[in-house]
């Protein structure tokens, strides 16, 4: 490993987090280099006042509880209910879908009405007689 590679890896390697191979490389690099060595200690001196901080100070065991309620009371007091929205925005999309159904079968409904029952006037006969000719194409023949 060059010193780059040990810089990058220094905090990984204090969490041991490295894989052994490459603990064991960093750990042959530190004994050889004596700049990447200082720079171990340094990081390891950093790691050692930051743990004699960290156990001056107990967490607040109700500073979680104390933030969750601030925020849930003011997204309560914000927002209206997402339940109350939900469900005109459900049952006015419900209604639209029936009224454009109602407006597509009444439609469906007075175009068969209106046509003549000759069956060369049938949109179906007119399709297959444009594609399919009965002067050329006679399937039962």
């Amino acid at each position: 490993m060059d010193c780059r590679t040990i810089n990058d890896k220094i905090s990984q390697y204090l969490d041991k987090e490295l894989d052994e191979t490459q603990t064991r490389q960093l750990e042959e690099h530190i004994t050889t280099c004596a700049h990447c060595k200082k720079t171990v200690d340094a990081w390891v001196k950093l790691y050692g006042v930051l743990e004699v901080e960290k156990s001056e100070y107990a967490a607040n065991p109700f500073l979680t509880q104390r933030i969750l309620h601030r925020i849930n009371a003011k997204r309560n007091a914000e927002y209206p209910s997402t339940l109350t929205i939900r469900r005109i925005v459900v049952s006015s999309l419900a209604a639209a879908g029936i009224f454009i159904g109602v407006i597509i079968g009444t439609l469906f409904n007075n175009s068969l009405l209106t046509s003549s029952n000759d069956e060369n006037d049938q949109p179906w006969a007119m399709v297959s007689e444009e594609y399919f000719p009965t002067e050329i194409f006679t399937p039962f023949e």
